[in-house]
């Protein structure tokens, strides 16, 4: 896209679909998976505006048609025309899950991470869209509404289990299964999908459903990590079983565990602006809509620290050229910088004076603003506020430069 005056004031959507574009090429994303495919649209893409789909929590159709008004988007992605919603569709069955999941390894390159510490954890996603109050009624009257138990049915839900970088908060990896179930399975079958990054992982973090003597020695021996899962209580007498787990026991930092907690904010964060629950009923099809959401959290959460970083770049910047300018008072107390940090009101009625040529008559009242002031000599105050907010903002500027360090 070329230069132009308008690009750093561009919406912030049209900056994650150009920063979702760069992940895409860098990860050597096929442009069109066979050879015989059209070329009206490519993978790349399909792949941006799924992931757009899941931002607005939209239906197929009702992105396609909501698409047509978002021009930069169009231009951005060098679109034509909008797409069917059937070739979406079509795209996101036909999409590989493995090759869309290494997708999200990509975010560490963007995010220049070269150690992972790596929170655990797993949340549930509604199969339906259903209301709360309806499932709960339904699993009350069980076989009273349609046959046998069908309360029962509302139970199941797709699980979800991620490995997190707590530092920046991205998700790396996702592992998908029906709910409800065993979480400590999914524990060594999500960090192994994080060992194509390249990167050592320096510290793995997790609740009390995690603790197996298995899931510590996959951390510690394949990964090389150490691991924070808080040990089960059993009972009162019964000796901590597992040379991993007891070395856990001793070592145990509560002040690295608690970082876990940042897993539980990116559950939160997803849910509230994607929604708790997918639109895809075949269970495939569910998982690739989780993946799509979790590649457009990314993009979202990478231009949220893009935006912390210009802004703490600029504070600094900031307070460096404060520091410049200011002499060294190191040796003043605190009573000499309040004093000389005062600002005397009684240069108000001379700097009002001076504005208005009236410099030598202290005694005649000030013509043209709202407060009749005389000025009776240091220490006096306007009996009545100044209204003349030209004049107050002159004589308040030049005032303040004079006594600001």
């Amino acid at each position: 896209m070329p230069w132009d005056g308008k690009k750093a004031n561009q919406h912030k959507l049209v900056r994650i679909v150009r920063r979702q574009k760069r992940v895409l090429k860098r990860a050597r994303y096929p442009l069109r998976g066979s050879k015989y495919a059209n070329h009206l649209y490519t993978d790349h893409q399909h792949v941006v505006l799924l992931a757009l789909r899941q931002h607005f929590r939209k239906s197929y159709r009702d992105f396609c048609e909501m698409l047509e008004v978002c021009t930069e988007i169009m231009d951005e992605l060098g679109l034509r025309r909008v797409p069917h919603w059937t070739t979406l569709q079509k795209f996101s069955r036909r999409a590989d899950a493995r090759r869309l999941e290494r997708l999200l390894l990509e975010y560490l390159v963007e995010a220049r991470l070269s150690v992972l510490h790596l929170a655990v954890d797993s949340t549930g996603f509604s199969s339906t869209s259903a209301s709360t109050y309806y499932t709960r009624v339904l699993e009350d009257r069980k076989s009273k509404i349609g046959g046998h138990r069908r309360g029962v049915q509302t139970r199941r839900y797709m699980k979800q289990t991620v490995a997190v970088e707590t530092r920046k908060q991205l998700i790396v990896a996702v592992k998908f299964r029906r709910g409800p179930s065993n979480d400590s399975p999914d524990f060594p079958r999500v960090l192994e999908k994080v060992l194509p990054a390249g990167l050592p992982v320096r510290l793995v973090l997790a609740d009390k459903g995690y603790d197996a003597e298995s899931n510590h020695a996959y951390a510690q021996e394949v990964l090389g990590a150490r691991t924070m899962i808080p040990v089960r209580y059993r009972g009162p007498g019964i000796r901590v079983g597992g040379r991993y787990r007891r070395r856990n026991l001793r070592d145990f930092d509560d002040d690295a565990y608690h970082q876990r907690a940042k897993v539980e904010t990116v559950f939160s964060v997803e849910k509230r602006k994607m929604g708790s629950h997918v639109l895809a009923r075949v269970s495939s099809q569910q998982h690739k809509e989780l993946i799509f959401r979790a590649f457009s959290y990314n993009s979202g959460r990478m231009e949220s620290l893009f935006l912390l970083f210009i802004e703490d770049f600029y504070k600094a910047a900031r307070r460096k050229h404060l520091n410049m300018k200011s002499p060294d008072r190191s040796s003043e107390t605190y009573a000499e910088e309040q004093e000389r940090r005062r600002i005397p009101l009684s240069s108000w009625s001379h700097q009002i004076l001076r504005l208005r040529g009236r410099q030598g008559a202290q005694s005649q009242p000030v013509v043209g603003c709202g407060a009749v002031h005389r000025s009776l000599g240091p220490g006096s105050y306007p009996r009545r506020p100044c209204t003349d907010l030209g004049l107050f903002s002159s004589f308040w500027q030049q005032d303040f430069e004079d006594t600001t360090p």
